[in-house]
């Protein structure tokens, strides 16, 4: 297991809301869901698995990181510790959805992704991902700020796992490895049926590892502090 260094986690963070404010975007972390879920926002829909109605959504356990221009709401996106112990996250998918989804017919974790079989223990769940498009197209903002949404809940919960949905074409148009996301596997059928409208056939999901965020996070900084000059003595 790579050595987490809450100290790099810390400048990591600080660079990306730098990057925002100087986009003009004040962040803040919400931690009770109900201030926010279901706002209307352009393009935006809200998903069940951070439904304050339908969840008990523990402040310690769950939060949304919000960016906002002025009064408005310009970008989402949210993370909750979910603790599977020796469950897969498929179990939990099927178990999880099947409440949220009770007349779609009874799944089987087995047949479900390899990945999804394969993830256990801590995970930290992210989703609701959605930035205005006045700020989606400015130059790795959007990278920036999902970035920051991931080691901010890496450095809350240091779990073993993070995982979350990406749509096919943020995958295949690079937006997932510019967001830092290291690994992605295309879901199907199987998915799709425990949760329609919600979980898309062509969908990807997209997950990393806490040495996979670690290094990361200790890359990003090197390049950073290499690009970076040092002070010139008086």
């Amino acid at each position: 297991m790579g050595n987490f260094d809450a100290l790099l986690a810390a400048r990591y963070i600080t660079q990306r809301y730098q990057r925002a404010r100087e986009a003009g975007v004040e962040l803040r972390l919400v931690r009770d869901l109900r201030q926010v879920y279901g706002a209307v926002l352009p393009g935006k829909s809200w998903t069940p698995l951070f439904d304050p109605a339908r969840h008990d959504l523990v402040p310690s356990q769950t939060f949304l990181l919000e960016g906002r221009a002025g009064d408005r709401i310009v970008f989402t996106q949210a993370s909750r510790l979910i603790d599977l112990g020796t469950s897969s996250l498929a179990e939990y998918w099927v178990w999880q959805l099947g409440r949220l989804y009770p007349e779609q017919p009874p799944a089987n974790a087995a047949s479900l992704s390899p990945t999804l079989q394969r993830i256990s223990g801590r995970v930290v769940y992210y989703g609701e991902g959605w930035i205005d498009r006045d700020f989606g197209g400015r130059d790795g903002l959007g990278a920036a700020l999902i970035e920051a949404g991931m080691a901010i809940g890496h450095a809350t919960w240091q779990a073993d796992w993070l995982a979350g949905l990406m749509v096919d074409k943020l995958v295949r148009n690079g937006h997932a490895a510019r967001s830092g996301a290291y690994h992605f596997e295309p879901l199907g059928e199987a998915e799709a049926q425990l949760a329609p409208g919600f979980i898309l056939d062509d969908d990807w999901l997209i997950w990393m590892h806490r040495d996979d965020i670690t290094r990361a996070i200790e890359a990003d900084v090197r390049r950073r502090s290499r690009a970076t000059p040092p002070p010139r003595s008086p």
